[in-house]
């Protein structure tokens, strides 16, 4: 079966959505974090390699946060360490996960799947 090529984009600026190495869903879950003091949050959305936290108050970038969050239907909690890797006053910040163990970054990879299978399939 021959393979079809999609088109070359008209810029050759890659987004940062592009850059990213993992897949990210659109998702609240509760999210605690701490650099020194815990706050409990939410997300915006959720990837194997990171998440949007939303927050008014977010952390500098470059900042190390400890973070824990339950994930789906499995009540065992998932815990690491992130970098702040950008912020936006009053919104939120994106962190990136830096120490995760392997068991939990990939039922993080197949929950974001799911999500998506699932939105592919609709209402």
């Amino acid at each position: 079966m021959p393979r079809t090529s999609h088109p070359e984009p008209e810029s050759e600026q890659v987004s940062t959505e592009d850059r990213r190495q993992f897949v990210r869903v659109d998702r609240q879950i509760e999210i605690e974090y701490s650099a020194e003091i815990p706050v409990t949050s939410q997300t915006a959305d959720l990837g194997a390699g990171g998440a949007f936290i939303l927050t008014p108050d977010p952390l500098p970038v470059g900042a190390n946060v400890n973070f824990k969050f339950y994930l789906g239907d499995k009540p065992r909690l998932i815990e690491g360490t992130a970098r702040v890797a950008w912020a936006e006053p009053t919104l939120g910040m994106a962190v990136e996960f830096l120490d995760l163990i392997p068991e939990d970054r990939e039922r993080i990879r197949a929950y974001v799947g799911l999500e998506i299978f699932k939105k592919t399939l609709g209402p």
